[in-house]
């Protein structure tokens, strides 16, 4: 899920940066080694040891997580150094109520696109995005 800039503080950079030096650019829940900011990515594949990297070099970029999902809390008790897989499994509840609550939203106002309302219980022809009322949803 992409990151909702304007929710972080200016300095976020430098906090992110902090955080992930402090955790040595290890994952903290699976104790993944990740690639540092500007490390050329044949120095990290040699340092780690681990072609698994050359297959998915997504999967060992260093992020930091709010336990809280809050980003205007930014003690070090709430932000952890997690991998970009351990984020996103960390996120998955939390972006789940978001997209029920956005659809419910959507729903309530009579524009959720009829592709979701699909998923809703509705029926739709593949490939259609369409505007659909409250009513229409509902089926």
């Amino acid at each position: 899920m992409p990151m909702k800039r304007h929710l972080y503080p200016p300095e976020w950079r430098a906090i992110a940066l902090a955080v992930k030096q402090a955790a040595d650019w290890t994952c903290r829940e699976c104790g993944r080694v990740c690639r540092r900011a500007g490390e050329p990515y044949v120095d990290w594949i040699l340092r780690v040891d681990n072609w698994e990297a050359l297959e998915h070099p997504r999967r060992f970029v260093l992020t930091v997580a709010h336990l809280d999902h809050d980003p205007s809390n930014n003690v070090s008790s709430n932000l952890r150094a997690l991998c970009s897989v351990c984020h996103l499994r960390h996120d998955a509840g939390h972006h789940a109520l978001s997209a029920s609550h956005t659809r419910a939203v959507k729903r309530a106002a009579g524009t959720l696109p009829l592709e979701q309302a699909s998923h809703a219980g509705g029926g739709h022809v593949p490939g259609q995005m369409a505007q659909v009322t409250t009513a229409e949803a509902a089926r």
